[in-house]
């Protein structure tokens, strides 16, 4: 008797040895909540919680997406950690984005701590891009910009180097790698907040007041995609500028402004 009680007593250890061992993996098609579970009661087929949430869905952490018409996130679709922040995406063209934030950790696996990763149309994080390390962290009052053009990735926000390079506020980096370009824009005495280019312009807003020394009262500028320097014969609003889009050889502003080489009361193209 006693040996058979010391058998299965070994069995039962040994089995849930190999249980607890065997690492476990949060199902996300299962609803989580966003604050405490103090209760659980199975009836039939339902499950009852109680707690101190408010919410209860579908759980992503840092990132999701939606397939078009779903209010529902895509579960089978990878997750940062919690030690991760997402700032800025900005679309690569090809159905995937690029992230700028702060990262050191991608789908529970390790990455080296970078500021932009790129993720490639289904999720899987590009190997051949980065890392990408600045000397700021970026808060979201700074103001933050990134801008895909070719395969040119312009890269704006709180910091004056970049890979170990002088760049204050303003950089290009190649889309494929992350490499530093040898593009070296105008100085800048604070953060560019939006960025958007056509061609031969890079147009930048943000809370700068000098490029190169020069006033930019309405920290707005014109920059060549060429030398960086600043396109001096492009009119100038008599205001700041909030938000800019370009839509083919069309650049739309709204700011606050009267005046864009005529009247504009805060809306020009």
């Amino acid at each position: 008797m006693r040996r058979s009680l010391l058998s299965f007593g070994l069995c039962l250890l040994l089995t849930l040895l190999g249980y607890w061992g065997n690492s476990q993996t949060l199902d996300r098609k299962y609803a989580s909540t966003n604050g405490t579970v103090n209760a659980i009661a199975q009836y039939g087929d339902s499950v009852y919680i109680g707690g101190s949430f408010t919410q209860v869905g579908a759980g992503s952490k840092q990132m999701a997406r939606f397939s078009n018409g779903s209010a529902k996130p895509d579960v089978n679709f990878p997750e940062l950690g919690s030690g991760n922040t997402v700032l800025i995406t900005e679309p690569d063209g090809n159905g995937g984005a690029y992230l700028l934030g702060s990262f050191n950790s991608y789908n529970g696996v390790s990455i080296t701590t970078t500021n932009i990763i790129h993720v490639l149309n289904g999720g899987a994080l590009d190997p051949a891009f980065g890392p990408v390390v600045t000397d700021y962290y970026y808060y979201y009052y700074y103001g933050n910009s990134l801008k895909k053009i070719g395969n040119v990735l312009y890269f704006g926000g709180y910091f004056t180097n970049i890979q170990g390079v002088s760049r204050p506020y303003l950089a290009a980096l190649n889309a494929t790698t992350g490499a530093l370009l040898p593009w070296t824009p105008a100085v800048l005495n604070s953060s560019v907040t939006k960025i958007e280019a056509k061609d031969t312009l890079v147009f930048i807003s943000g809370v700068f007041s000098t490029l190169d020394g020069i006033s930019q009262p309405n920290s707005f500028a014109v920059l060549s995609a060429n030398t960086g320097k600043i396109v001096k014969d492009f009119p100038m609003p008599n205001g700041t500028v909030s938000t800019m889009k370009m839509e083919g050889n069309s650049l739309y502003t709204a700011g606050d402004f009267s005046t864009w080489g005529q009247n504009a009361q805060g809306l020009a193209k």
